[in-house]
């Protein structure tokens, strides 16, 4: 990770284990052990060195094997968690045995949000806005699952790339969490390059059948166009 994480504060203010993997940046490292050392001293956070650069799914997936929580959120740096929410999730889905939990989730830009529900009542799981494809930030995973990515070559896919794996391809269990605890900042998410980003998306997500390239193509195409009027 090369940056801060917005919603550690946040998180901090409640009984939730942090792990940070950092790999050679010793640039951001310093900066980190320096902002979160009391933190870090009290076992609050732990920090998990790689000392190599590698790519973000395996920074991810490492931390996640050295959890001991059957349940594991990954956050992303520049989106936002309600902790006290994220907890009542937890608290709801240790009573089922899913692989992945999807959620709804809000957009933020500047000083508008909006929760993402239209579409989501109309399709339900399958909702272009649920994050299903970008099992990233927003999406709980089941620990057990982890050791299925291993095999994968993560600096070449990006988030949604794995979600098309888990969901269409290892055929993961999933279900659709109405709760928002994840807040989406579209400020830097806007892709300009639509076309190009399109395509790779139908060319990746045709070989795992049609309802995953409908799934993966209008879930951007969708997304997009709503952040562009949203903006």
């Amino acid at each position: 990770m090369g940056r801060d994480i917005l919603s550690i504060k946040e998180i901090l203010k409640h009984k939730i284990k942090i792990f940070v993997v950092i790999d050679n940046n010793n640039n951001f490292k310093d900066k980190f052990f320096h902002k979160y050392s009391k933190e870090i001293n009290k076992k609050k956070i732990e920090v998990i060195n790689i000392n190599k650069r590698v790519g973000i799914n395996k920074l991810r997936y490492y931390g996640a094997k050295k959890t001991n929580s059957k349940y594991i959120l990954f956050v992303d740096d520049d989106d936002n968690i309600d902790a006290k929410k994220l907890l009542k999730t937890f608290n709801d889905i240790e009573k089922k045995n899913v692989d992945l939990i999807i959620s709804n989730y809000k957009f933020i830009y500047k000083n508008k949000s909006k929760i993402i529900s239209p579409l989501i009542k109309l399709f339900g799981k399958y909702s272009p806005f649920v994050k299903t494809i970008t099992p990233g930030g927003g999406t709980i995973y089941n620990k057990k699952i982890i050791k299925n990515l291993k095999k994968y070559d993560f600096n070449r896919f990006e988030d949604w790339c794995i979600g098309i794996l888990l969901v269409y391809k290892l055929k993961k269990k999933y279900l659709l969490n109405k709760n928002i605890f994840y807040h989406v900042n579209y400020k830097k998410k806007y892709n300009k390059d639509f076309w190009n980003t399109l395509k790779f998306r139908f060319n990746f997500s045709k070989k795992f059948g049609l309802i995953a390239l409908f799934h993966s193509t209008s879930s951007y195409f969708f997304t997009q166009i709503f952040i562009k009027i949203f903006k």
